[in-house]
């Protein structure tokens, strides 16, 4: 065989499913629909992250799913919130999984047009609380109507978590409008061992691994594990890469190396269209995360991506509506 014709057979193999297909994905079945990811609700967009106003306004502007993280309070409550410190939101210095519940301070909403923004949903009736409490994942997933979804970001390695949030999901009907994740692979193990029938998103050494498959030429033949495969068009210093949780055992030549390599606004090494072809394939979406700019959104649009993560959920939204511009389709 010559050098053409294994590169003519090759593609054709890049460009088809696995004979294995991708673990975790059963025969038939449908993930929710991903095409704007809503970052921690309309977060940039007038409304504190992670709170009940900012997921039902991204929900109200057309986001097809809403993201937000989750940890155990000290009560064993499941509640959303980014960070494992309360300061940068709440102005309290203290470890949110060292306090009740109902000790939990309110969320600040002190940045420019925050409070007139709050004020349209003082007396609307999708939301029964103080509209600045940190809310429980069970008051978010009963604002998501039928037809839009939740991504679940794990900040805390704890199987009380992954259980609890578990058993929310389950109770309340909606376990297949959820996708779950952590950017830690070894939470993303527990997650797919607790229940490998909810789709979850790539970790960042998951991601890592799927992009050195690709280039090494050999990921067509191997099964994968995640549903979604994400990656960042933020440009990747050494700084960010220093500061990541996941990758804090990792010593620091590794962390430069990975630095050099993933260098570029976006990464040039992750931007791989046939790798988005490929996966679209398998039935795995692509999403291009941090996704703020009309700029930003182009360059997702023309790599293939399914869908992206953003902080401004009403604005893509209407980029794409004015624009008729649309995200590539699974198979597609």
């Amino acid at each position: 065989m010559g050098l053409g014709a294994l590169f003519v057979w090759y593609r054709r193999r890049l460009l088809a499913p696995t004979l294995g297909g991708s673990k975790g994905l059963k025969p038939g079945q449908v993930l929710p629909r991903a095409r704007v990811v809503a970052h921690r609700g309309s977060r940039n967009e007038g409304l504190p992250e992670n709170s009940l106003p900012a997921f039902l306004d991204a929900l109200r502007a057309g986001a097809d799913v809403i993201e937000c993280d989750v940890w155990l309070t000290a009560d064993k409550e499941v509640v959303i919130h980014h960070d494992e410190n309360l300061k940068r939101v709440t102005g309290v210095d203290k470890l949110i999984h060292e306090v009740d519940y109902g000790a939990l301070p309110l969320l600040s909403a002190t940045a420019p047009g925050q409070f007139e923004r709050l004020n349209a949903f003082q007396n609307d009736s999708a939301i029964q609380q103080p509209i600045l409490r940190i809310p429980k994942l069970t008051e978010v997933l009963a604002l998501l109507p039928a037809h839009q979804g939740i991504n679940i970001e794990f900040k805390q390695d704890s199987w009380d978590l992954v259980r609890a949030v578990h058993r929310i999901v389950s109770d309340s009907g909606k376990k297949h409008q959820v996708f779950w994740f952590s950017l830690d692979e070894a939470i993303n193990k527990k997650l797919r061992q607790m229940d490998p029938t909810i789709p979850t998103v790539v970790s960042i050494v998951g991601s890592l691994k799927t992009l050195a498959l690709y280039h090494l030429g050999v990921l067509p033949f191997l099964e994968m594990e995640d549903a979604v495969y994400g990656i960042t068009i933020e440009e990747v210093t050494l700084e960010k890469v220093r500061h990541e949780e996941a990758l804090e055992k990792a010593p620091d030549f590794v962390k430069r190396f990975l630095a050099w390599l993933l260098q570029g606004k976006p990464p040039k090494i992750m931007v791989q269209p046939m790798l988005f072809a490929h996966l679209r394939r398998r039935g795995i979406q692509s999403w291009f995360m941090t996704v703020n700019t009309e700029a930003d959104l182009k360059i997702a649009l023309d790599a293939g991506a399914t869908g992206v993560l953003t902080d401004r959920p009403a604005y893509i939204v209407k980029l794409l509506e004015e624009n008729n511009w649309r995200f590539k389709f699974l198979k597609e």
